[in-house]
């Protein structure tokens, strides 16, 4: 039994450089990973971005590690002590593994000057942490910050790599209004979500929109579908994909549209949380109210995307109660939500005593964890391409 979690690794400008893996296992790192591998693949787990990986000392001593992850897409984090001995880091260097020291103060800074990647924490960091860059002039400079002030402060400091939560902060802008075309596209997901669903109102608003119509008609005829026939129309397209499947792919055009001149990362965590608590809503009694699950994870991070509160947001978006009631941290997924967030934050014994209390075996966890890793992945891929 395995769990990980991927934590973004932004370079100043917000781009994705790769992703640290934390997780949690019963056994072998080395099996755990393999695990994760066999069940996603290293692209999609890494986006094709480099990973950073936290490894135990006993790691060191296979001499075959390359042949479990090229040297050129993982980094390893390490504490200092845990490869003094200079053979080790030799033995290591000579396989082509990239290594990045955790350290906590800049007593440290003499021991790690051959490392590839220098990794500290802002909040913990013993000593003023703004003068590393001053201090060492070896390899990049990861930093994790909690807060969008700090990540200013770090990237005036001269730091290189950012980690930590501060790029799903929202910047609250009193009174601040959706725009015109964003507000369009909300009214659509309302339509689609009416009972007498109308194919022909849908289809007419779709039509004043270019954005949304070659969106919608270069998805349909991707690879995601794999139709042996060109789909050409808006019609033919809404009746093929169906009432729930077209409203799941609009939520996601929604979120990128909502997302404009943020991070897209910001999407994809969302778009995670969105799958993997409409998978576990089946473990939970919630079968039947599963999409409610999806919405409640689709639009947690919807304040973040477009600087609104989610009091202000929930008014602006056609969604059931619970729904609403959920998003504002007291409905019915709430519980579904907080294991979520457990796992994004690596609270392994949090985690597990929530999912205690909803009844869902550990083992499912792992599994809707991966699932929900790469059905992100795929669907935003195919959407971002079209």
């Amino acid at each position: 039994m395995s769990f990980i979690t991927r934590i973004p690794i932004f370079k100043k400008d917000l781009v994705l450089f790769g992703y640290e893996i934390k997780g949690y296992y019963e056994g072998s790192f080395m099996s755990c990973l393999e695990g994760c591998l066999n069940s996603i693949g290293l692209d999609v787990l890494s986006k094709e971005k480099i990973l950073f990986l936290n490894v135990p000392s006993e790691i060191f001593e296979f001499d075959n590690l390359r042949d479990m992850i090229p040297p050129k897409r993982a980094v390893f984090i390490v504490n200092p002590s845990q490869i003094s001995n200079k053979e080790v880091f030799k033995n290591l260097k000579n396989q082509g593994i990239m290594l990045c020291a955790n350290i906590s103060s800049t007593l440290e800074l003499d021991n790690v000057k051959d490392f590839d990647y220098i990794k500290i924490c802002a909040s913990n960091f013993q000593g003023d942490w703004t003068q590393i860059p001053e201090l060492f002039k070896g390899g990049k400079l990861l930093v994790e910050v909690g807060e969008k002030d700090i990540f200013n402060k770090a990237v005036n400091s001269g730091f290189d790599l950012f980690e930590g939560d501060f790029f799903i902060q929202p910047e609250i802008i009193a009174r601040k209004e959706l725009s015109p075309q964003k507000a369009v596209i909300l009214s659509i997901l309302q339509d689609v979500r009416q009972k007498d669903f109308d194919f022909s109102k849908i289809e007419e608003k779709i039509k004043r929109d270019p954005y949304l119509t070659i969106k919608l008609l270069k998805f349909i005829n991707s690879a995601f579908f794999s139709f042996k026939t060109s789909i050409n129309s808006i019609r033919q397209a809404l009746v093929i994909l169906g009432q729930q499947e077209f409203v799941r792919w609009l939520t996601l055009v929604i979120l990128g549209k909502l997302n404009e001149g943020k991070p897209e990362e910001i999407v994809y965590r969302a778009s995670e949380r969105a799958r993997f608590m409409e998978l576990t809503a089946n473990y939970v009694g919630l079968y039947e109210r599963s999409q409610e699950a999806f919405l409640v994870g689709l639009f947690s991070l919807a304040p973040a995307m477009t600087d609104i509160s989610m009091e202000e947001f929930v008014k602006e978006i056609p969604v059931t109660e619970d729904v609403r009631t959920s998003l504002l941290g007291r409905g019915i997924f709430t519980d579904l939500f907080n294991l979520r967030l457990a796992i994004e934050n690596a609270k392994w014994l949090e985690m597990k005593k929530i999912a205690e209390g909803l009844g869902i075996n550990p083992n499912k966890i792992e599994i809707i964890i991966y699932e929900s890793i790469k059905w992100a992945h795929d669907s935003l891929l195919y959407i971002d391409r079209s």
